[in-house]
């Protein structure tokens, strides 16, 4: 089924990330002229001032140049257009504008951070905004994308925008200029200028992503990255929101997980409403009911237990009605659950219809590397019991230290 809506769409943007990839790569140029620039000046004089004198201005101006055509690659690789077509949304694709079509597949994350502004996350990185005459207009069409996009994988946020990641090339490159210029002086110099070429690495590097999954995010720093459960959430902390750039971090009941200082408010918000979104998920289990008794490790050998969850679903002489297969799906996918309740509920479903097709979507759309590991495997044909036994071993350990 389709549908269009004509309720005043009036204009779509789009930065597609290969653009801001290109954008992106600009930068690094600067620092090459002045490398080159050195090795010319090394070729004619070692002590001309004439020659060197000419080759910083060569080189300032190349700088400039290439510090300034970052900011306009994005504004001119940035793709605007009218919508006179309005939206058309169906269970396949998602038509804004006149041109702009995606798979309902691709869409990440869908938000209104305006009244009049929604704004589209691609998986690929693509960022669409589009934006309408009213309010009711954009929830409308909100609501429409949101019902339609699958949540049948996890899917990555970046902290940073794509206009961000160019202007932060751009300083990596201003940087890496700098870093350069000493060469023009000698070789002897070359130390000096590798330390400042480190310094514009660290600067350009990306800002890393959030992946978000139906139990918890997968935090991608620069430099390291952890799973944090839904669970373990307490509050998400955003800074000052009338400023360009705020700081966003999550509080557990151990730590403060700091995700960054600078990190556009735009997409700092975004994150903070995906992050409370999974603590409502969490609340919700949690009301609906996240603990089976049934399921619990009465027995001392391990693959007794295996065994038991096994016939779980199957009506047994002492019990008059065994438990239901929905009831164990709703607790495989239930945030709020222990992760040795949702692998315990994925041994029982593994010998019911349609099983291992659902334990291999609750897989795709986990992020607990403990529990996506052992749906992956579980979600297999054949499962050897010394994989099963290490499982269990596994989320018991886990289950002792937590």
């Amino acid at each position: 089924m389709t549908e269009v809506s004509d309720d005043g769409v009036l204009e779509v943007e789009s930065t597609p990330a290969k653009r801001v990839g290109a954008a992106a790569a600009l930068p690094p140029l600067i620092g090459a002229a002045f490398v080159l620039a050195a090795a010319a000046t090394w070729s004619m004089s070692t002590n001309g001032t004439l020659v060197v004198g000419f080759s910083i201005a060569l080189a300032l101006v190349a700088w400039t140049i290439g510090l300034g055509l970052s900011p306009l690659a994005l504004l001119l690789l940035r793709r605007r257009e009218g919508a006179a077509r309005g939206a058309f949304v169906d269970e396949e694709r998602v038509l804004l504008g006149d041109s702009l079509r995606m798979r309902t597949e691709d869409v990440a994350v869908a938000w209104m951070p305006k009244p009049t502004k929604v704004e589209i996350v691609g998986r690929d990185g693509d960022e669409h905004v589009v934006t309408v005459g009213h309010q009711a207009a954009g929830e409308r069409l909100l609501a429409r994308i949101r019902s339609v996009a699958p949540r049948t994988r996890s899917y990555a946020v970046s902290l940073g925008t794509g206009e961000a990641r160019v202007m932060r090339a751009a300083m990596a490159g201003w940087v890496l200029g700098a870093s350069a210029m000493p060469l023009l002086f000698g070789p002897e110099l070359v130390p000096a200028a590798l330390l400042g070429a480190a310094l514009a690495g660290f600067v350009g590097h990306g800002r890393g992503a959030i992946r978000f999954g139906a139990d918890g995010v997968h935090v991608q720093g620069r430099f390291r990255s952890r799973y944090v459960s839904y669970r373990d959430v307490q509050r998400v902390h955003v800074g000052t929101a009338d400023a360009a750039t705020t700081s966003l971090a999550i509080q557990t009941p151990t730590e403060r997980i700091w995700l960054g200082s600078f990190i556009p408010t735009r997409r700092a918000r975004l994150l903070a409403a995906l992050l409370e979104e999974g603590m409502a998920m969490v609340r919700s289990g949690a009301a609906a009911g996240a603990h089976v008794a049934e399921l619990d490790p009465t027995e001392a050998d391990p693959r007794a237990w295996t065994e038991r969850l096994r016939h779980l679903t199957e009506t047994q002489a002492y019990r008059a009605v065994a438990i239901d297969a929905q009831r164990l799906l709703s607790l495989l996918r239930n945030p709020a659950a222990e992760p040795r309740q949702r692998v315990a509920a994925a041994l029982a479903l593994r010998h019911t219809e349609g099983g291992l097709a659902r334990i291999r979507v609750a897989a795709d759309v986990s992020t607990d590397p403990d529990v996506q590991g052992a749906l992956s495997a579980l979600a297999e044909e054949h499962v050897e019991p010394a994989q099963v036994t290490h499982i269990v071993d596994r989320l018991a350990r886990r289950s002792v230290v937590a």
